[in-house]
Parts: C-alpha cells; structure tokens; sequence
C-alpha cells in the first residue's frame, strides 16, 4: 500500500503565472465557480435540519444529477434525508451507489482505501471544491451503518450482515493504522510547493499559518470536550444485531467485546448483550439506534492575510479557510424508552460530532496550507507582474485579475451535515402491546409501533418536536 506522503508529493502545483494568464482565465474561472454550488441538495438539508423530512426527501427526488466532483457528498447527503424521511428502498440505492462511487475514486487515488481517507486537499488554481468529496474514516463507517438501517426497515435483512462486514474491515483499519504518519505536514506542502516557480516564492506555509489573523482563526475553531472514538462504537452494536440475528455468533462475539471496550459504564446494554451470545440465541429483544441532534457544518471565513514581497515589501491576499460550526440548539439530553410500565434510559456510545471536530483540528494543516499557498503566490506573481510593466492599463488589468481570482478561491464547505451529532443504543424486552414510549427531556414525543416480528428501532431526532422513528426485523426469530 502505497505510504500517505507518498500520495501528497504527487500533487501538480502548476499555477499558470499571472502575469500572462489571469486576465484571459477571468471567464472561465468565474463561468466554473458559478456551477459548482449544487443548490438543491443545501436546499433540502436545511429543511432536514428543521425536522420538516418529508419535504426534503421530495426536495432530494427532484435534483438534477450533480456536478462530478459532488457525487459522493450529494449521494451521502441524500441518501441520509430520504432515511430518515423513511424512504428506505430510495435511501438504500443512493447509498448503495455513492459506495461504489467512493471504492472506485480510492483505486483511482492509487493508494486504496486509506489514501481516499486523507483526501489530500488538492492543488487547484481555483479551490479545493473542485476535487472529489471522499467521506472520512468515520463517515465510511456510518455510510454503512446507514446501509444497514435502510436494508433492515425495508425487510431486506439479510443484507445486513455483509453490509456490517465493510464498516467492520474500516474499524479495524481505523485501530491499527499509523494515523499520525498520514497527517498532512507543513514541511511535507512546502516540499509540494517547491517544484514550481510561483509558488516557491510564497514563503513556508509554517509562516502562513502563525500569521496573527490566522493565530485568530484558530483560536476560534470548535473545540470537544469529548474524545469522539473514530471507531464508531454504535457501528459495534449494529453489527452485533446484525450478525447475531444470521446466527454469526463468533462475529458478534466480536463487535460486542470491541462495543465493551470502546465505551464503558453502560452494562444495562451489555448485559442483554452477553446474555443473548451466552444462549446463542437474540431472545425476545428490540434493539434500538439513536441518531440526535444536527452534526456540523462547515462555513467560510475570509481573512486578511500578510505575506512578504521581494525587497522588503508587504502585501495582503484574501484567504477563504473552512471553518466548523457545531449545531447545539434543541439537542435532546435525556433519552427514555417507555414499555410495559418501565422506563429505560439510552445509552450515549459515540458522537460524530466530536470525530468531525477531532478530524477537522488534526487535519488544518492539510486544510488551510493549499489555499494560502495558493493566495501567496498569487498575491507576489500579482505586485511583481505590475512592477514589471510601465503601462497603466496593463497595471490595472493584472490587479483586477488578481482580485477576481482571489474570490473564486472559495473555502471547500462541503461535509456530510445530514448525520446525527450523537448516537445513543439500548436493548429492552420485546413490549407485550408492541408499543414504545419515547420520551426527550424526560416528556412523552412519540411512539415506536412495532410489527409483529419487528425486533429493530431507528429513531431519529432532530430536537424534541422533530422526530421520525423506523422500525424493521433485523432476522430474530
């Protein structure tokens, strides 16, 4: 397998020099950037987040194909709010195909699976936005978790358990790969950037990123106070239905000592667990997945940023760096399933939100070093292209040029916001009405209507006005 840093030293860092071609590619530049936003999909997402499901799976159904570079966002993305919407058979196709989408990028990225994981961050003129979306290790997970969900409330059960075998493979390579050795570096985009003229004048990207405006972006990047396991342990329990609803009891031996070990303090989920792999036998249980609250979204933040000329000089160039914006408002922070007269408390297990945080902070040099390299070069080709010529025209042509370009350079914004910001499990006895109370903040919202061999609950909130619940026969007799 190809090593990481091998993959980002085969990035072009070909600028075209400004003083020849910035004024001819103001069209084109402006023409691309213009089609690149995939409207739709950002339409439907915000009515996703303020619970209003139906209408944005009807939203979703009537996209247009989206752009190349946006298959695998818009597919996730969709492919999660026709779920959650309950269009499960229409979820799982999207899903389904945004899968094979992303396996065949990763054969194109050479360094198979774990290189689309890094997802360099590209060395375009115009911007990151006009590579690929490649979900990250966490997202690959739950891409199949989603699958699975799909395939079990849409009674096509016995996809679930192969389904559950690829977020499995990811799991593992998630606990024993050297994820510190394919962390983008400082040094390893200067050696990227050192091959081209222009760019090897914008100075280390060591020198960008301690700038003061963006010693001031960083100080507000979203911080978490809990350590997101990019495992994903609910991916564990989800496995364990799975598997030990097909009889695979040495399989679901396994997700359940590794759900065991990635958190602790919830045995009243584990004991059903280990009761159910002691008598080979799931017995007369509902296990119930959990997806609450919004996870992040990313935004621009334009700054200001210094960079010095040949001679002494200084000059500023416009940087659009992605920031992470976390969604707290009307997240549910009590969870209750009501049956038979009981009330059972669900168990927080992991939060993509903390992974997307935890990602998006281990990654910023990857993340802001291109643009600012970008920008730099730009901003030097620009005053050295106008010292250059005595023509007025000419010296205000290069420097409109050198401004458009630089708003064209927009933040990549894209990730997969339709994912739940926590997840939470619990395993109860089958109720003897076939009725499950869901109770948020500790007050009746809704209610599970379980069919007859229904022994599977998804239940979505959005906040405790907002939710959808699912329910499906994992395989239990």
């Amino acid at each position: 397998m190809m090593r990481f840093k091998d993959v980002i030293r085969r990035i072009k860092w070909k600028p075209a020099s400004c003083r020849t071609c910035i004024v001819p590619m103001l069209g084109m530049a402006l023409l691309v950037a213009a089609g690149c936003k995939s409207p739709g999909i950002r339409e439907a997402r915000q009515m996703h987040s303020s619970g209003q499901f139906d209408q944005a799976a009807e939203k979703v159904a009537t996209l247009p194909p989206p752009k190349d570079h946006d298959t695998v966002w818009v597919g996730v993305e969709s492919g999660a709010i026709l779920m959650d919407a309950g269009y499960y058979g229409e979820a799982r196709a999207r899903l389904d195909e945004t899968d094979l989408v992303i396996r065949a990028i990763d054969e194109d990225e050479e360094g198979g699976s774990l290189a689309g994981f890094a997802n360099t961050a590209g060395a375009s003129m115009f911007g990151d936005q006009f590579r690929d979306y490649l979900p990250r290790p966490h997202e690959r997970v739950l891409l199949h978790q989603a699958r699975t969900v799909c395939a079990i409330c849409s009674g096509d059960a016995a996809a679930a358990a192969p389904i559950m075998r690829q977020a499995a493979d990811i799991q593992h390579q998630i606990e024993t790969f050297d994820w510190d050795e394919a962390v983008i570096t400082e040094s390893d985009l200067d050696e990227a950037a050192s091959g081209d003229e222009e760019t090897s004048k914008a100075g280390s990207v060591s020198h960008l990123m301690n700038s003061e405006p963006m010693k001031n972006a960083g100080a507000s990047l979203a911080r978490t106070g809990r350590n997101g396991d990019n495992r994903v342990p609910s991916a564990y329990f989800t496995e364990f239905v799975a598997f030990g609803t097909t009889d695979s009891w040495s399989e679901a031996e396994f997700s359940a000592r590794k759900l065991e070990e990635s958190v602790t303090g919830f045995a009243q989920v584990m004991k059903p667990v280990k009761d159910c792999l002691e008598n080979q036998d799931m017995g007369d249980h509902v296990w119930v997945l959990v997806g609450n609250g919004m996870g992040p979204v990313r935004y621009a933040n334009d700054i200001r940023v210094p960079v010095p000329l040949p001679g002494g000089k200084l000059t500023y160039f416009k940087a659009s760096l992605p920031m992470l914006q976390i969604r707290p408002e009307g997240r549910v922070r009590r969870i209750h399933l009501r049956h038979d007269g009981k009330k059972t408390r669900a168990t927080f297990v992991d939060s993509p939100e903390d992974m997307a945080i935890d990602d998006f902070n281990d990654r910023i040099v990857e993340l802001w070093g291109p643009p600012l390299i970008r920008g730099a070069a730009r901003a030097i080709a620009v005053a050295v292209a106008q010292n250059q010529t005595d023509n007025a025209l000419a010296k205000i042509g290069i420097l409109a040029g050198g401004i458009v370009l630089s708003e064209v350079d927009e933040a990549d914004d894209r990730i997969w916001a339709t994912l739940p910001a926590e997840h939470y499990i619990v395993a109860i006895p089958r109720p003897s009405n076939n009725v499950i109370e869901v109770l948020c903040n500790g007050k009746p919202a809704t209610a599970v209507q379980l069919g007859p061999e229904d022994d599977f609950a998804y239940i979505r909130i959005i906040d405790a006005e907002n939710i959808k619940v699912h329910a499906g026969n994992a395989g239990a007799s």
